[in-house]
Parts: C-alpha cells; sequence; structure tokens
C-alpha cells in the first residue's frame, strides 16, 4: 500500500511540474524615462513584482544622407540593439522599481521597449505556437520565454514577420518615368505625382517625412521604388537586402537594406529591415513585407521536434506595377546546457514580389 501511495504521489507531482504554453507569453510597455533601478512606462498593466524584463533599444542608429549609393549606410549604432535583463520588485502606477540599477545609456528619445516574462520553475510544453505581439512601432515583436528546468517544443515558436513594417507603395499614381530621376530620397507621402515613390522600409533609424521614399536603402529596411513602377528594395539584417534592377521606364536600381554589423564583445539585437514599397501607375503595385523578430529562450534543456522560425516576409507579387521587397529575417537567441538536434531554426530573409 505504500508503495502504491508513493508512485501516485510522484506522478502527481510530475504532472503538476509541467505547464503547456501557447500564443502571447509577454508584456510590453514603451520606456518614457528612467533613473538607477526605477523605470517610466507609458502603461504597468500585465507587469508584476518577481516578473523579469529585457529592456531594448529598438532604434536611434545614425545614417549617410549623401545622394550617392552610400545612403543609408549606418554611420553610428548610437544604442541601437542594446539590452539589459532585470527583475521587477514593485510597481506603483507606471512606475517599475528594478532589483538592480540600470547600466545602458538608453536613449529614450528612440523607441526602447520594456518585455516582461516569467521566470517559469517548471517545465514548459509547447504543442501549438507562440507569437510575439505585433509590432506596432513602439513595442512587440519579440518572445522571452525562461524557465529553469525544460522548454519541451513539440510545437512552433514565430515570429515570422513580426519585425520592422514593410515601407507601402507610391500613395499616388506616377506621372513620370523612371529615368527622370535617380534621387536616393525622396519624401513620403508625395503631394505631385511626379514626384511619387515608394516608401521605405522601416529599420532601426528613423528620419522625417521629407527623406522616407526613394530607392536608397534606410540602414537595414529596403528602398522605396522610384518614379514610374520600379520595385521596392529587400529588407536586411546580417547581409545586404535584395537589390531591384529594372523599372518599367528606365534601369533605376533600387537598393536594399545596408548589412549591420555585431561584436561578440558588444551583442545588439535587432529586428529584421522591412522591404521597400514600389512606384506605381496602373493600381497594381505591391507594398513591401515585414522583417522577422526576435526569440530570446532560456532553459535548463530544449527538446523535442518543433521549429523556432524569425522569417522575413515576402511581398506579394504584382501585375503591371513594381513590387514590394521582401523582409529581412529576425535574430534567435538560446541559451541553454542543451538543444536537441531534432529543433529547426530558421532566421530567412523573403522573397520579393
Amino acid at each position: 500500500m505504500k508503495n502504491y501511495l508513493i508512485v501516485i504521489l510522484c506522478l502527481f507531482r510530475l504532472l503538476y511540474a509541467q505547464v503547456q504554453i501557447s500564443g502571447n507569453q509577454n508584456v510590453y510597455a514603451a520606456l518614457l524615462a528612467y533613473q538607477c533601478q526605477n523605470l517610466t512606462v507609458n502603461a504597468a498593466t500585465g507587469f508584476s513584482p518577481g516578473m523579469e524584463v529585457c529592456i531594448l533599444q529598438m532604434k536611434g542608429a545614425k545614417v549617410n544622407t549623401a545622394n550617392s549609393p552610400s545612403y543609408g549606410s549606418v554611420t553610428d549604432f548610437k544604442q541601437t540593439g542594446k539590452f539589459e535583463f532585470h527583475q521587477i520588485v514593485s510597481i506603483n502606477g507606471n512606475q517599475i522599481q528594478l532589483a538592480k540599477p540600470v547600466m545602458t545609456a538608453f536613449d529614450v528619445m528612440e523607441p526602447v521597449q520594456v518585455i516582461g516574462f516569467l521566470p517559469h520553475q517548471t517545465d514548459l510544453l509547447i504543442s501549438s505556437s507562440v507569437v510575439p505581439e505585433a509590432w506596432n512601432g513602439s513595442v512587440g515583436g519579440v518572445v522571452i520565454l525562461k524557465t529553469s528546468r525544460n522548454l519541451i517544443l513539440n510545437g512552433q515558436i514565430n515570429a515570422n514577420g513580426a519585425g520592422f513594417r514593410g515601407g507601402q507603395k507610391s500613395n499616388l499614381q506616377c506621372s513620370v518615368l523612371g529615368s527622370q530621376s535617380s534621387s536616393y530620397q525622396f519624401p513620403y507621402p508625395a503631394t505631385n505625382p511626379a514626384l511619387a515613390v515608394g516608401q521605405k522600409g522601416e529599420s532601426i533609424a528613423e528620419l522625417n517625412s521629407f527623406s522616407l521614399g526613394g530607392r536608397g536603402g534606410l540602414a537595414n529596411g529596403g528602398g522605396g521604388g522610384n518614379v514610374n513602377d520600379n520595385a521596392g528594395g529587400g529588407g536586411s539584417n546580417y547581409g545586404i537586402g535584395g537589390k531591384s534592377e529594372l523599372g518599367h521606364a528606365g534601369f533605376i536600381p533600387t537598393f536594399g537594406g545596408h548589412s549591420l554589423t555585431n561584436s561578440p564583445l558588444d551583442p545588439r539585437f535587432f529586428f529584421g529591415g522591412g522591404g521597400g514599397g514600389a512606384s506605381e501607375n496602373d493600381s497594381m503595385a505591391t507594398e513591401g513585407a515585414n522583417g522577422g523578430g526576435l526569440v530570446f529562450l532560456f532553459a535548463d534543456s530544449i527538446r523535442g521536434f518543433g521549429k523556432i522560425i524569425a522569417n522575413g516576409n515576402s511581398a506579394i507579387d504584382a501585375g503591371a506595377d513594381g513590387a514590394g521587397g521582401g523582409g529581412a529575417g529576425g535574430m534567435i537567441c538560446l541559451q541553454s546546457n542543451h538543444i536537441s538536434s531534432a529543433i529547426q531554426l530558421e532566421a530567412k530573409g523573403g522573397s520579393g514580389g
């Protein structure tokens, strides 16, 4: 009888120690200000004491603005891609107090987000799909899971298309042949059909509306198609984005995003760049596609036969007008003592239309 009871208790403990998860497992807030270990966010809903957070600088890089093929190349990454992990001690309104001071000089004048996640002490089982909240230009696009035990992945962790957003197609019907202009930047949205170009893909750099259109890549965002049917350029990450060579009325290439750099001594994490939007004169052009998001996994072991994916999306094919550029792959970071060889990883770029 005693042996029977011991077996039942052990089985109950094993069952209790496994938690099945799906959907979005994180909470997100925009960082507005910070001092020492105190954060001010736009909304602290969903955060709680004991939860851990990642502070991540999304944008803020400076780029070359010369009207040349080097347009949009990064001249200074600033704090973009830098991150810190912390634990929450207390919350008061929109104030979050951390256990330790923030050490990085985050630039809150540019997008910085705070991503919350639970430090689980049980096995985590994924049989369906875990996804991030959609990136909206301020927050989202990141999956972070942590457990001191096993992460059993028989489904997927999917951050496809969760990164930087693709550029829009030209907002007006273009009235000028592409061969008449080869500038690397134009205003977007356009107010003159003669200057109707596709929007550049979203990236780690931000420019004003006078520079958001045109064929020059913007950091890791693809360039927008210049006037009359030019396609958009592909987004990039750690590789150059695809280049579009041909437009309906002229050989004016649209440049892809520029290759980003990283260092083991100064690691940074970036979304995949958005593809550039195309230009049109027959209402048939397509938008650029979104880049891939970010996935961080922390577990004693990661096993199973599932997939971890952070691919860029592919653009939709166009008809008689230009097509959008594909989004670049995002990034995946795994920290574990053992990772099953059956787990599949993908962070590749999408195709242009």
